[in-house]
């Protein structure tokens, strides 16, 4: 095959296929290297799932792309909230609530209703980044009030050092996928305006962050413990807007600031805020405040998650792809 690879196309292409083949690798090897299956609590689920998008997030914003990396956490965000949570009640439906999410999960309407209204303002600052960790800071005390209250769990192994390096080495597998990743996007975007790289984030490689949690979810579901993984992305869904998007923002600044040149003879820091992506806030916040919204009665007990309502989160998640593609595609 003389002329495969030769048209920048299909380096593009091939790029992104690698890139996000990698990225759910990263994410399954985290996932297999901590053993979490026996673990009462998410606390080990979190992680394993959770640091390799925050490796991918934060190396793609160092590379320049700062508004893929945002749109990975959306995208992410819709994803677990959705379609992860679609196939994990089709497996076992939710029947029992404990303390902790009961108390937490109402709170992160609250949440999204905060990333929502910051997103009238336009820019991504350090405004922005200071009501949600200032959140953030709220979720943790009413996380460990609960904690105190709840019954004390099952004792779980501890992590062991071969553990940790093969963590690492997940995340350092999610670095080197995200800049193919987002090398390819931005290629492709630079030759088809039709695909702008935000898009490719918030759809193709944020189901590729979010789809290992499906297998595990849906093996302990099927074992009558719906309410962990449940609970586990959750958890994400907040970490991802009270840590790992002030950090994404900051970071972001911090770089900009590096590289403006400067004018007079002293060297003088500018703080800029930048534009908050409109994709991000007129679909993805919506979208979260939507699904957000749907815990509140869960949490109550006044909803059940079932298969049913399994399945009209899977279709839910295909009709927020459609519509990304097509207001992605309108947009460019």
């Amino acid at each position: 095959m003389p002329g495969f690879l030769a048209e920048p196309r299909q380096q593009a292409i091939v790029l992104l296929f690698l890139g996000g083949i990698g990225l759910l690798a990263s994410v399954m090897f985290a996932a297999r290297a901590l053993h979490f299956e026996e673990d009462s609590t998410p606390t080990r689920r979190i992680l394993s799932h959770w640091l390799p998008i925050v490796a991918a997030v934060l190396f793609a914003t160092i590379l320049g792309y700062g508004e893929m990396a945002i749109a990975m956490i959306f995208g992410t965000s819709v994803a677990l909230l959705s379609v992860v949570t679609g196939f994990v009640v089709m497996a076992g439906p939710l029947e029992e609530i404990p303390n902790q999410p009961r108390r937490l999960w109402p709170f992160l309407p609250v949440l999204a209703t905060l990333v929502f209204v910051l997103g009238l303002r336009g820019t991504l600052g350090v405004f922005e980044v200071t009501a949600l960790v200032i959140q953030g800071l709220l979720l943790l005390l009413l996380w460990g009030s609960s904690r105190q209250s709840s019954s004390p769990s099952s004792p779980v192994n501890p992590t062991r050092p071969l553990q940790i390096l093969a963590l690492f080495s997940a995340m350092a597998l999610a670095a080197v996928a995200a800049w193919a990743a987002t090398r390819g996007a931005q290629s492709l975007s630079q030759l088809d305006i039709r695909y702008p790289g935000s898009v490719i984030a918030a759809t193709l490689l944020s189901i590729a962050l979010a789809l290992p949690m499906v297998s595990t979810g849906v093996l302990t579901a099927s074992e009558g413990r719906t309410a962990i993984p449940i609970g586990a992305q959750v958890g994400m869904v907040m970490l991802n807007f009270t840590v790992l998007l002030p950090a994404t923002i900051l970071l972001r600044i911090f770089l900009r600031a590096l590289t403006k040149p400067t004018t007079s003879s002293t060297t003088n820091i500018t703080i800029e805020a930048f534009l908050y992506p409109r994709l991000s806030w007129r679909i993805d916040a919506i979208a979260l405040l939507i699904l957000s919204l749907l815990l509140v009665p869960v949490a109550e007990g006044k909803f059940r998650l079932d298969r049913r309502l399994g399945g009209w989160l899977i279709f839910a998640y295909c009709v927020y792809l459609m519509t990304t593609l097509l207001v992605g595609a309108g947009a460019a």
